[in-house]
């Protein structure tokens, strides 16, 4: 059994772990931290990128710019955070990037 060390890198900050998982390794999908607007005009902040602890799949989390009862902290999977959707007969990203300091 081979040991691999990871890094992954979330705000600028670098993480080692150990995983005994033989050939395999997991890295954090890359996603800008800051302000990004959703296609319907809300507007959230990106706190960084976190793994489910069964799948190893990415979720990305950020929280509600704006007063919401259910919750100010959402997650949702990388792919889907990225990808597209149709508004007004026009692709548009699901999450625009807005900026960092906005």
């Amino acid at each position: 059994m081979k040991l691999f060390r990871v890094f992954t890198i979330i705000h600028g900050i670098r993480f080692l772990s150990n995983s005994s998982t033989v050939g395999y390794y997991y890295i954090v999908m890359k996603i800008k931290t800051g302000v990004y607007e959703h296609f319907k005009g809300k507007r959230y902040r990106v706190l960084g990128v976190a793994k489910h602890s069964e799948t190893l799949e990415d979720f990305v989390v950020y929280r509600a710019l704006y007063d919401n009862e259910v919750s100010k902290l959402w997650v949702r999977p990388v792919e889907i955070f990225k990808d597209t959707v149709e508004l007004n007969g026009k692709k548009v990203l699901r999450y625009k990037y807005i900026g960092g300091r906005i």
